[in-house]
């Protein structure tokens, strides 16, 4: 992917075309991209077809808050639960 994009705009346009894309096909009125800050444990809108477009950059939402912050929690929960999972079984001594 190293040069795929030359510049941020380059992505900026490719998440447009996305939400464009999948909005008319899911025939939705509203898509968006959020862009998760892990550092921050943000979500900052970045792409929408449907929200006017001075809301990209300016919406926030904290992990947690509003239906994308709860869904992305839970997702990062049961990822994690996992990888806990995962690890446990690896431990585990099998039969030869």
């Amino acid at each position: 992917m190293t040069g795929f994009f030359d510049s941020s705009r380059d992505i900026e346009n490719l998440l447009e075309k996305v939400v464009a894309t999948v909005s008319v096909h899911m025939k939705a009125d509203v898509c968006s991209i959020y862009l998760y800050d892990e550092k921050k444990e943000l979500l900052t809108l970045k792409a929408s077809a449907g929200l006017p477009k001075e809301a990209i950059g300016r919406i926030k939402l904290k992990l947690g808050e509003g239906l994308v912050g709860k869904s992305l929690k839970r997702a990062l929960g049961d990822m994690r639960q996992r990888r806990v999972f995962a690890s446990k079984l690896q431990a585990c001594p099998r039969d030869t």
